[in-house]
């Protein structure tokens, strides 16, 4: 997994979401230093489920968020 590609796409779809990191981490129940951590690609890691959370608050598919299909356009385009 590419993880500064997951985090450019958290935050790509975070800010068209008109989501800041601190409302993200609310809606996900995530504190907002990971999902800072998570965008700028500190996390080598990231556990699935964190994954669904984030992706669960940004109405898409973890699989948007790490690129493994491509990002969908009617999201990143919306």
């Amino acid at each position: 997994m590419n993880v500064a590609l997951v985090g450019q796409n958290i935050t790509q779809l975070r800010k068209q979401h008109g989501l800041t990191q601190q409302g993200l981490s609310e809606l996900t129940g995530i504190t907002q230093p990971k999902i800072c951590r998570l965008e700028l690609g500190n996390n080598p890691d990231p556990q699935y489920s964190t994954l669904e959370r984030i992706a669960t608050a940004l109405n898409c598919k973890v699989a948007d968020l790490t690129g493994d299909c491509g990002p969908r356009s009617d999201l990143l385009n919306s």
